[in-house]
């Protein structure tokens, strides 16, 4: 029975070419629109989720107050981090991340490049922050003063196929660093993006001994403050020591001047600070981008719904010779349910292939590094599936064969249909 219902159904969509390429490409479209708008809402609601201990977290940003008002800054100052890790408890880790650009050169074959993605970290950065090493250990990789991590992408740049450890990077022409590890390349999803990585103390040469000695650089330069609670601990007590943590350290017109604050790592992403390394993104935009996904995808199945009743209605004669026949009310709703689902399956089909064909465009587009199949997000892709799916077939088929029950079920129940 299932079998003569696909093929009556196959026959149909042969049949009438047109109307069945126009509502499968409709729908296809929708589905496609759909699904590359959620993909790009899903891959902003992931940033900086990728590292193990992403909870607990946080940048300290600086309330910082003008004679204009307030300006709220994403970085602090250098003196600050030092003096956290001892005044709190709480706190396992304390890092700061500072961005400089420099010449690179490898004295090797003279490759030469200016820099502008240089950070200089202090020693605990890759054991806060859950970046893939391919080369090296990541609690060693910064503890020399002259050390220097790369990503995989530089080290083709700088060496191409060779193996970088141990191998001379020098800086500006005059300082030398010797590469001791080697990361993959970053996720798009991560909101510290670098090509290089330098030991913190190495700052004294590059730039001066001012910049990490505490009664010089209250003021500069701005630099990233990471802390990472301790297990079990909360942020609350940290906030509220706040207060005399400041009168303790700080004189009394930096008090004045600067309220230091908490922000959750997982929020850096969301929120808009004068100062931030890379482009935030307000999640209201996120909301309304899921709101005109859904309207896309809705209109896509109202177009499906209109173009199968008007097809419906042509097919009465049809339906009056099965009725005649001995076809029960069941089995005719049966079989339209049937090619209904067969349009869904080729339109689904249709939309995943259009999906990965448009996806490297897209990313070329937006700058992003969106994947639909991957090992390390195919749950996330076959459930934005099952979901885009569900929604299609709630809002197309079910109320399609709703209002067939409705319009149609006087004349199947007729004893006097024209045939």
């Amino acid at each position: 029975m299932i079998y003569n219902y696909f093929k009556i159904a196959l026959r149909s969509i042969w049949r009438f070419k047109g109307y069945a390429l126009t509502n499968i490409m409709g729908l296809s479209a929708g589905i496609a629109c759909c699904l590359l708008i959620l993909l790009f809402v899903n891959n902003e609601w992931q940033y900086d989720t990728f590292h193990d201990d992403a909870d607990r977290i946080y940048r300290v940003t600086t309330m910082e107050k003008t004679e204009d008002g307030f300006r709220h800054l994403a970085n602090a100052f250098p003196p600050l981090a030092p003096r956290l890790q001892t005044a709190f408890p709480e706190l396992e880790q304390v890092v700061r991340y500072f961005p400089y650009s420099v010449s690179v050169k490898n004295p090797e074959n003279n490759t030469l490049f200016q820099e502008k993605d240089f950070y200089f970290a202090d020693s605990l950065f890759f054991t806060m922050f859950s970046f893939q090493f391919e080369k090296g250990n990541p609690a060693r990789a910064l503890m020399a003063p002259n050390s220097l991590v790369l990503t995989q992408e530089t080290v083709k740049r700088y060496f191409g196929d060779a193996d970088p450890i141990g191998k001379t990077l020098e800086i500006d022409n005059k300082h030398s660093f010797v590469i001791t590890a080697v990361v993959e390349d970053l996720p798009g999803t991560s909101s510290l993006q670098f090509d290089f990585v330098a030991a913190m103390p190495a700052i004294n040469n590059v730039m001066g001994s001012w910049v990490l000695n505490s009664g010089k650089s209250w003021h500069y330069p701005p630099m990233q403050t990471f802390v990472k609670l301790a297990e079990g601990q909360s942020i609350e007590p940290v906030r509220q020591r706040m207060g005399d943590f400041e009168e303790k350290n700080m004189l009394e017109h930096l008090q004045e001047m600067y309220d230091f604050q908490y922000q959750p790592l997982k929020e850096m992403h969301f929120t808009a600070l004068e100062g931030d390394l890379v482009a935030s993104v307000r999640p209201a935009y996120l909301y309304i981008l899921i709101v005109i996904a859904v309207m896309i995808l809705a209109i896509a199945c109202v177009n499906y719904i209109n173009l199968a009743l008007s097809r419906l209605i042509q097919r009465l004669r049809e339906i009056g010779m099965r009725r005649v026949l001995g076809a029960q009310n069941r089995q005719i709703l049966l079989q339209m349910f049937t090619e209904s689902a067969i349009y869904l399956v080729i339109a689904f089909t249709f939309a995943l292939f259009l999906v990965n064909s448009f996806l490297p465009t897209f990313n070329n587009i937006l700058e992003k590094q969106l994947v639909f199949w991957d090992e390390r997000n195919i749950m996330l892709g076959l459930g934005v599936i099952g979901t885009v799916a569900l929604i299609a077939v709630l809002i197309s088929l079910f109320p399609a064969l709703a209002l067939f029950r409705f319009q149609l079920g006087g004349i199947l129940k007729s004893e006097h249909v024209n045939v």
